[in-house]
This record gives structure tokens, sequence and C-alpha cells, in this order.
């Protein structure tokens, strides 16, 4: 891009000298350069790059559909996707028709196809996370004690990246107790 502007502007310098050249009749009027020297021009004023420094060439953005759940909101469709849940508002700005508060069952909404494919493979038991619930609550629920919700985070961190930051209607996973073990 930069030796293309640089040749316009070459000639367009050119030009202006030949327009103003013909104002006087004393002078020469100056010729365009040949093609080599344009050529030999492009090359003087073109930046070497660093190395391992690539042009950037756009990529053809590639769209998939999503047919909506029920109990599926824009965080959880993201995690599932790109297994990262912040990533709802993107869903959000590629679906400006859709009521985000209030998705209907069984309509399409469109995505940009992740470059990898998210694969995540919980095990345990699913828990779906209910409002006011804590990881603390949660493992007092299943275990007995509040002390194990380190336990029910790390088997759900993909999805988990703050534990004190749990989302109603998220479902996590927690490994059922062993029998006389708390």
């Amino acid at each position: 891009m930069k030796i293309f502007l640089t040749y316009l502007l070459s000639i367009s310098f050119l030009v202006s000298a030949c327009s103003s050249n013909k104002k006087t009749s004393n002078k020469q009027p100056t010729t365009e350069p040949t093609k080599m020297e344009a050529k030999k021009e492009m090359v003087k004023t073109e930046e070497p790059m660093l190395m391992g420094q690539e042009k950037m060439q756009e990529e053809k953005q590639v769209w998939g559909k999503y047919r909506i759940k029920r109990g599926d909101t824009l965080m959880w469709i993201a995690f599932n996707i790109y297994g990262d849940y912040e990533k709802w508002r993107s869903l959000s700005n590629a679906n400006p028709n859709t009521n985000i508060r209030n998705l209907k069952i069984g309509s399409e909404i469109r995505y940009l196809m992740p470059k990898k494919k998210f694969v995540w493979n919980p095990k345990g038991v699913p828990h779906l996370v209910k409002s006011g619930e804590t990881l603390g609550t949660i493992s007092n629920q299943k275990y007995g004690t509040t002390g194990r919700w380190r336990e029910i985070w790390d088997n759900n961190k993909p999805m988990i990246k703050n534990p004190d930051l749990i989302f109603t209607g998220f479902t996590i996973y927690y490994r059922p107790p062993v029998l006389g073990k708390n």
C-alpha cells in the first residue's frame, strides 16, 4: 500500500511540475519516469519488514447457526461455542434483532465460527445453579461442608473464571461423594 501511495505521489508531483513548466516557455518540460525508474523509486521508499513480521490478510468470516434450546442464555451459548461466556456480547452484536432477555426456543441465532472448536467434557454429576447459590453453598449441599468448594471450582475451571462469581442457570459439575468419606 505504501509503495502504491508513493508511486501516486511521485506521479502527481511530476504532473504538477509539467503543468508549471508549460506556463514558462524558457524551461524544458519534465518527462514522466520510465517504468524502470518508477520501480527503482518504489523500491527505495519501501520500508524493510522486521524478521517474522507478515502482512495480515483479511480472512473470510464463516458464520454458523445455533438453534435455541430450553434454558439457553447467550452466556451459556457463548461458553459452549467459544469456551468463554464473556463472548455473549459478540453473539448479541451478530443478532441485533434478537431479544437477548427472552430467547425463543427453536429460533436460530448466527455466530462467527471459532478457529478451533471448543470441547469440554465435564466430569461428575450436573447441578443447575440457582439464584443466590455460591460454590460454598453447593459444596455444603453436596458434601455436607462448605470447605470442598475448591474441588467444585477445579472441576469447572473452564466455565468458572472467578470462584466468587457463578451464574444462575449455568450447569456445573461436582464429583459425587465417596461413601463413608466427606
